[in-house]
């Protein structure tokens, strides 16, 4: 229930925050939605999407920077589970902490 786009809607608000290249997608889904979508996009696509299994490591202390630890944790869960509405809330309150807003409707086009 839209996991992809908004795991991409992430990524997209990240690699503007952090600048293109530096955001990864991994794509884990067994559809490869995202891997879809982000060749769709070839030049335009400002951040990598991968399919989950070459995801590059990267070198940096997530307790310092707990942002960049979110931004890194966007990824699709192969094995997925229904999650409880307690724990739907706590990730909004963490997404919100790290600076993300809160919006309604569907972002437009373009």
């Amino acid at each position: 229930m839209g996991k992809t786009t908004t795991s991409i809607h992430i990524a997209v608000y990240l690699a503007a925050k952090r600048g293109a290249g530096c955001v990864t997608l991994g794509d884990t889904d067994v559809n490869r939605s995202a891997l879809s979508w982000s060749d769709h996009g070839g030049e335009r696509v400002p951040f990598l999407v991968t399919d989950g299994d070459n995801v590059p490591r990267f070198d940096f202390d997530a307790d310092e920077d707990p942002e960049w630890a979110l931004a890194i944790e966007v990824t699709e869960n192969e094995k997925r589970r229904d999650y409880l509405l307690t724990e739907v809330k706590n990730l909004a309150e963490r997404l919100k902490a790290a600076g993300y807003w809160e919006g309604r409707g569907k972002p437009k086009k373009g």
